[in-house]
């Protein structure tokens, strides 16, 4: 539990690749989807800017990693370690899932 090498001591090499680590944590935070999570499972209906911003945080993170395998020609099996599981995943721990209606997609309460 000492002296272990951090993500960035990793990744210090590589150049751009620990910017680009931090701006997604910074856009992708687990915090941040938890406080948009709790306000659509408050109400009826949903938080519809909630919603929203959760579903941009969606897309920018799926958009992020397939733009990394291809500019960067990184084995798209270390997303994860730079990025971690990706959003639409994670959204279960939150309790809150995807929904596909035809091409509409949006999000809701898992219960």
């Amino acid at each position: 539990d000492r002296d272990r090498l951090t993500r960035h001591q990793l990744l210090a090499r590589l150049p751009g690749l620990i910017d680009l680590v931090g701006e997604h944590q910074q856009r992708c935070s687990y915090q941040r989807v938890g406080k948009l999570a709790e306000k659509i499972k408050s109400t009826r209906s949903g938080d519809k800017e909630s919603v929203e911003a959760l579903l941009t945080m969606i897309r920018y993170d799926q958009s992020l990693r397939q733009v990394t395998v291809e500019r960067t020609r990184l084995d798209p099996e270390l997303l994860d370690f730079l990025f971690g599981q990706p959003l639409a995943i994670t959204l279960r721990r939150f309790q809150v899932k995807l929904m596909k209606n035809g091409a509409r997609i949006t999000i809701a309460s898992a219960f």
